[in-house]
């Protein structure tokens, strides 16, 4: 876990992937708290296209994304994006149970 935090806070997203890969590889399955690793190593190179295509792989493998993960997505949000980010908010934390907080509101409003 220390070597994707450390990627996560470079904003080595593929290098987290590979290690993620790697990780099942030897037996040892990823879960919620890997995924939100790689999330966040997105989010830091403002990947958002990839960090929501990784929310539904997160769902496809029977997890539930959390509320970190949703922060994630919508930290990956660039100004351009800010549409996006409001879709984040209205539309899918909802539909997911997922109730916002401060630093949701905080990367929706940088977005915007």
């Amino acid at each position: 876990m220390i070597i994707l935090k450390a990627l996560a806070l470079d904003g080595q997203w593929r290098r987290a992937i590979r290690l993620a890969r790697e990780m099942k590889e030897v037996g040892v399955e990823p879960d919620i708290v890997t995924y939100n690793w790689i999330l966040s190593a997105m989010a830091k190179d403002k990947q958002v296209e990839r960090a929501l295509k990784m929310l539904g792989e997160i769902r496809e493998k029977d997890m539930t994304p959390d509320l970190q993960s949703y922060n994630h997505c919508a930290g990956a949000c660039k100004p351009s994006e800010w549409a996006r980010s409001l879709h984040i908010l209205r539309e899918l934390m909802p539909a997911a149970s997922i109730e916002p907080d401060g630093e949701t509101f905080q990367h929706v409003a940088a977005a915007c």
